[in-house]
C-alpha cells in the first residue's frame, strides 16, 4: 500500500521517515503533491486534527488517499479516535474546530 500511496500523493523521488523497524512514520508536507496538499489542508482543517506543521502521521496519510481514491471510510470512527486521542492527553489543542463550530452552527443558528 505504501507504494501506492506514494504514487497517487508524493513528488517524485520522496522518501518516506521510517520508524527503526523500517515502518512508514510520517511524511513530510513539502513531499506531497498539489492534489495530496488540497485534501490534507480540508482534511486537517475539517475533519481530523493534527498539531504537526511540516509532517502529516501515516495515520492521517492512508486517510487523505483513501478519499483521494475514492475508498469507504469509516469517519465517524475517525472521529472518535481523534476525540478519544485529544481527551486522554494532559493538555491537547482544541482538535476539529471547524467540525465544532458548524455542528454549533447548525443546533443553535450561531456560534
Amino acid at each position: 500500500m505504501i507504494v501506492e500511496i506514494k504514487e497517487v500523493l508524493c513528488t517524485p523521488n520522496v522518501h518516506i521517515v521510517t520508524n527503526l523497524e523500517g515502518k512508514p512514520k510520517r511524511l513530510h508536507k513539502i513531499d506531497i503533491n498539489t492534489l495530496g496538499q488540497f485534501r490534507s489542508a480540508f482534511l486537517l482543517d475539517n475533519i481530523a486534527s493534527n498539531t504537526r506543521k511540516y509532517d502529516i502521521p501515516m495515520k492521517r496519510v492512508q486517510l487523505i488517499y483513501a478519499i483521494i481514491k475514492g475508498l469507504l471510510i469509516d469517519i465517524g470512527y475517525t472521529l472518535s479516535q481523534d476525540i478519544f486521542s485529544m481527551a486522554s492527553k494532559k493538555s491537547s489543542p482544541l482538535g476539529l474546530s471547524a467540525l465544532i463550530i458548524t455542528l454549533c452552527e447548525k443546533r443553535y443558528g450561531c456560534y
